[in-house]
C-alpha cells in the first residue's frame, strides 16, 4: 500500500481491492477511485466529520476491514502524509488491531504505532554518567526520534533525559526495532530532587520511566507508556549504579521491577564517605563482640514513638549486656529527645550506620525495617533477612485492614516478632497477616507506659484546661499534590471550612477554648495553606505529637492511632467523618473499637463539643483495645524478644 497526500486529498494506492469504503455509525462512505488510486478529498472529509471522533474503519466492497496482519512487503508513506487545514486535521493510519483507520481532530495515539514490548535492557556506566538502555519495535512506520522521561510518581512533571544514541533496524515488513540509550546525568538528579531537598533525609519518592517517539509521516499523541521490566531478567540483577553528584554525596540509582513489572527507580543521595565504607569497611564504634548488638529506629528523622521510649529502656536497664543504639537523622529536630544517650546515638547514612547495621543482631523497628540503611539494594536487602526483626509497631491496629503494609509475605516476611496490645489484636494478626501465633506477643506498647506513669499528673495538672485540638490523619496520594492541586481537593475544604466555622468559633470564644489544628507529618508542607483568625495552626517542628497530647484536652482525628493514645489519658476523643471524606479502605469500617463518638456533620461536632468530659462509656471499653493499666510494656517487650530470640 502506498499512501499520499497532494492538495489537500489523500492517495491510497496499491490495494488489492475493487472499492475502499469508510464505515461510519453503520454507514458506509464510498471513495472515488481515480486510475490506480483511491481518493479522498477535503471536501469529502469536511462533509463527513463535524466534530472530534473515534477513529473509524476502512472496509472493503464485502465490509470487511482493511487488515494488514499478514503484511509481506513494507508500507509506501510518504512523509507528512496527513491532511490539516485551518482547524481540521486527518489522519490515515493502521491501529491496534492492524486495520486501516481515519481519525478527525485528534492524533493517532503512539499506542497504534509500537508493538507494546517496550523493554529495559540495563544501565551501563559511561565517565561521569549512567546510558540506560531498552528497545521496542514499532509497527509499519519507522522511528524518527526516540524519547525517554522520568517523572516522580503522582506528580505531573515529566523530565526529558537525553538521548546518547538510537539505532533503527527493519525486522520484517510489519516492524522495525529502535535500540535506544538514554543519559542519567548528575544536573537531572539534582533537577528531580529539588533545591529544598535534605540530603540527611530518607528520599521517598519513587521514579517512573516512560518513553516515546516521533515518526517522519504524521504527527503522533503525546502519551508516553512505561518501560517494562520484567522481574529476576538474567543480566538485570545489578541494581547498584553509583553516580558523583556532588563534592559531598554520590547518589545510588536503583532500578527495580514494580508489581506490574513496569521499570522504576530510586535516586538516593548518600555521603561520599559512607559509600567508601559501605565499599571497605573498617571497624569504627569499637563494638564489643562478646555482646549482641540492637538497634532501635523509627523514621529515620524520628525519635518520639516507641523505638525511641524501647531504646531508651534498653540503655537504662541493659548497656552493660548489648550493644545498643538508635539511628536518627544528623539534621532531625528530635535529637532534643535523646539528650543523655548520645554516646548510643548513630547517625543516619553515616559510616556507623552501615557499620552498625551489619553488625546487628535483632532491629528493632516502628515502620519498616528498610529504614535502617540509608539505601536499599539486592544486596543490602539480602543482609536484612539475615536480621532478627521486631516490630515495636505505632499504634494499635484496630478493624482498618493494613495487611498490605504489615501482612508477612515470604520468602521475606515484614518482621519476625510483631507488638500487639490485646489478645482481640492478636487474633486478628494471627488470622489476617499471617503470623504464626507464636510471632505475636502480647505486651502493649512502649510509648503507653510513659502516658499511663503520667496520667493522674495530667488530669490533675490540666483539669480546668481548655485547649482543642484538631489532628486529621493524611491521604495517600494527595501528599504529592501541588498546593494549587490540594486546594481543590475535599480535604483542604472540609478542614479549611472547619477551622473557620462561625459556629465553632462562637463557641470556643465563648468558653475561652484555645484550638490547635496539627496535620499529619506527611501533611505538614501544606500547613500554610491552612488560615484561622481563631485557630493556631502548628508546625511539626513546634511540638512533639506526645506534647500536643498532653497539652489538650479534647481531640478531634479522623483515622489516626493517636485516639488511643488520648483516651488512654482519659480524655474525650471525637473522630469527625463527614462522608465526602470516608476513603474506599475505610467503607465499611467497625467502630466498635474506637474510644470515641464517629462524628459525620459539622452540626453534630458543634453539638458534641459543649461537652468535653470523656463519656463513661468509652472508658469502660478502653481495656478491649489495650490490655494494661500499668507501665511494664517495655519490660513485657524486652522479656519476650528475650525469650524468642534465645538472647
Amino acid at each position: 500500500m502506498k499512501i499520499t497526500c497532494r492538495d489537500h486529498t489523500f492517495l491510497i494506492e496499491n490495494l488489492p481491492h475493487q472499492s475502499l469504503q469508510l464505515s461510519i455509525n453503520e454507514q458506509l462512505i464510498p471513495l472515488q477511485k481515480i486510475e490506480t488510486a483511491f481518493v479522498l478529498s477535503i471536501d469529502t472529509l469536511l462533509d463527513i466529520f463535524k466534530k472530534k471522533n473515534h477513529p473509524v474503519k476502512f472496509v472493503d466492497e464485502s465490509g470487511k476491514p482493511i487488515s494488514f496482519k499478514h503484511l509481506s512487503e513494507p508500507l509506501d508513506i510518504a512523509p507528512n502524509s496527513y491532511i490539516k487545514q485551518g482547524k481540521h486535521s486527518y489522519f490515515i493510519f493502521i491501529d491496534q488491531d492492524d486495520e486501516l483507520s481515519l481519525i478527525y481532530n485528534k492524533k493517532p495515539s503512539i499506542m497504534n504505532f509500537y508493538d507494546q514490548d517496550v523493554l529495559f535492557e540495563g544501565i551501563t556506566r559511561q565517565d561521569d554518567v549512567l546510558l540506560l538502555k531498552f528497545s521496542f519495535h514499532s509497527k509499519y512506520f519507522e522511528v524518527k526520534q526516540p524519547h525517554c522521561f522520568i517523572k516522580i510518581r503522582h506528580q505531573e512533571q515529566k523530565i526529558a533525559l537525553p538521548i546518547n544514541r538510537f539505532s533503527v533496524t527493519p525486522v520484517d515488513a510489519r516492524r522495525f526495532k529502535t535500540e535506544v540509550e538514554a543519559v542519567i546525568e548528575p544536573k537531572l538528579v539534582e533537577q528531580l530532587l529539588g533545591d529544598r531537598y535534605n540530603y540527611d533525609a530518607f528520599n521517598a519518592n519513587i521514579y517512573d520511566l516512560m518513553f516515546g517517539f516521533t515518526i517522519r509521516e504524521m504527527p503522533i499523541s503525546g502519551f508516553t507508556p512505561r518501560i517494562r521490566h520484567f522481574k529476576n531478567h538474567p543480566g538485570l540483577l545489578n541494581d547498584e549504579h553509583w553516580l558523583s553528584l556532588n563534592d559531598q554525596h554520590d547518589v545510588l540509582v536503583r532500578p527495580y521491577s514494580t508489581v506490574s513489572e513496569r521499570l522504576a527507580m530510586r535516586l538516593i543521595p548518600v555521603p561520599v564517605e559512607t559509600v567508601e565504607y559501605y565499599a571497605d569497611p573498617q571497624p569504627l564504634l569499637g563494638l564489643d563482640p562478646n555482646k549482641k548488638t540492637i538497634i532501635c529506629f523509627e523514621y529515620p528523622d524520628k525519635a518520639q514513638d516507641n523505638g525511641m521510649i524501647f531504646f531508651k529502656y534498653l540503655v537504662d536497664q541493659h548497656q552493660k549486656r548489648f550493644n545498643i543504639f538508635y539511628i536518627i537523622s544528623r539534621s532531625s529536630p528530635d535529637l532534643k529527645n535523646l539528650v543523655g544517650y548520645e554516646n548510643h546515638i548513630v547517625f543516619y547514612k553515616s559510616p556507623e550506620n552501615i557499620e552498625v547495621v551489619q553488625a546487628a543482631d535483632i532491629l528493632c523497628h516502628t515502620h519498616s525495617s528498610s529504614y535502617a540503611l540509608p539505601f536499599a539494594t539486592y544486596h543490602t536487602e539480602a543482609l536484612m533477612q539475615t536480621k532478627q526483626k521486631l516490630f515495636l509497631q505505632h499504634g494499635v491496629i484496630g478493624s482498618k485492614d493494613v495487611s498490605h503494609i504489615y501482612g508477612k509475605k515470604m520468602p521475606h516476611p515484614f518482621t519476625d516478632l510483631f507488638v500487639v496490645s490485646s489478645e482481640r489484636e492478636k487474633q486478628l494478626i494471627a488470622r489476617d497477616y499471617g503470623f504464626h501465633p507464636d510471632e505475636i506477643i502480647v505486651t502493649g506498647l512502649a510509648r503507653f507506659d510513659h502516658l499511663i506513669t503520667e496520667r493522674s499528673r495530667w488530669l490533675k495538672r490540666y483539669k480546668n484546661r481548655k485547649k482543642l485540638l484538631i489532628m486529621p490523619t493524611w491521604r495517600p496520594k494527595l501528599d504529592t499534590y501541588s498546593d494549587e492541586q490540594f486546594m481543590e481537593s475535599d480535604y483542604y475544604r472540609e478542614f479549611q471550612a472547619l477551622i473557620t466555622d462561625e459556629r465553632l468559633k462562637s463557641l470556643v470564644m465563648d468558653n475561652k477554648i484555645e484550638v490547635s489544628f496539627y496535620l499529619h507529618r506527611n501533611f505538614q508542607k501544606f500547613s500554610h495553606l491552612f488560615l484561622s483568625d481563631f485557630v493556631d495552626v502548628i508546625s511539626q517542628d513546634a511540638f512533639t505529637v506526645k506534647e500536643l497530647l498532653e497539652n489538650h484536652h479534647v481531640l478531634i482525628t479522623d483515622y489516626s492511632s493517636v485516639g488511643l493514645d488520648f483516651s488512654l489519658m482519659h480524655k474525650k476523643v471525637i473522630y469527625y467523618r463527614p462522608p465526602i471524606l470516608v476513603g474506599e479502605d475505610n467503607v465499611g469500617e467497625s467502630t466498635d473499637l474506637l474510644p470515641g463518638d464517629v462524628i459525620e456533620t459539622r452540626d453534630a461536632l458543634m453539638e458534641s463539643l459543649r461537652e468535653s468530659k470523656m463519656p463513661k462509656k468509652f472508658k469502660r471499653h478502653l481495656s478491649h483495645i489495650y490490655a494494661f493499666d500499668d507501665t511494664k510494656a517495655s519490660k513485657r517487650i524486652f522479656e519476650a524478644m528475650q525469650h524468642h530470640f534465645q538472647l
